[in-house]
């Protein structure tokens, strides 16, 4: 494959790279699941290969956003603060559209993306993206209510 030769070479940036391998891990897991087992287990396991290779060239690219554990904990406890029974209760219902929302909450690496990009298939759904934009959606919503956006 190209792209296997494209990420040896020199000439191609580490982010590039990286992004080279997640999308040779992508078609590795599409082929693997279009075939039953055994190819369908080395398929995946090569798909499985790529991948790492993709995330520790992207740990080394400029582009990579270090994992703040601290940082995490503090938008997941400003979250729970605000997000209370009370603040969830107060809003059930149909929203201004006539439509309920859905909040897809989880730790880093742990699907919530896939399930969000399953759902989003939908056309009666529409991704709100990473907890940063929610936290400011929160405050924003806070502030027309009048509440305390801190």
């Amino acid at each position: 494959m190209e792209s296997a030769v494209l990420c040896c070479s020199s000439a191609i940036a580490t982010d590039h790279k990286a992004l080279l391998f997640f999308g040779l891990a992508k078609v590795y897991d599409d082929l693997g699941s279009c075939k039953s087992p055994p190819s369908a287990d080395q398929l995946f396991q090569t798909a499985w290969e790529h991948a790492v290779k993709g995330n520790a060239l992207w740990l080394e690219s400029e582009r990579a956003l270090p994992f703040e554990a601290a940082r995490f904990c503090e938008h997941a406890t400003e979250l729970k603060r605000l997000l209370t029974s009370d603040f969830i209760r107060a809003r059930r219902g149909p929203s201004a559209l006539g439509k309920g929302c859905v909040f897809i909450v989880g730790t880093p690496r742990c699907g919530s993306t896939l399930v969000e990009r399953v759902l989003c298939t939908s056309s009666r759904c529409a991704p709100l993206g990473e907890i940063c934009t929610l936290s400011r959606m929160i405050r924003t919503m806070a502030a027309r209510l009048g509440a305390d956006p801190s």
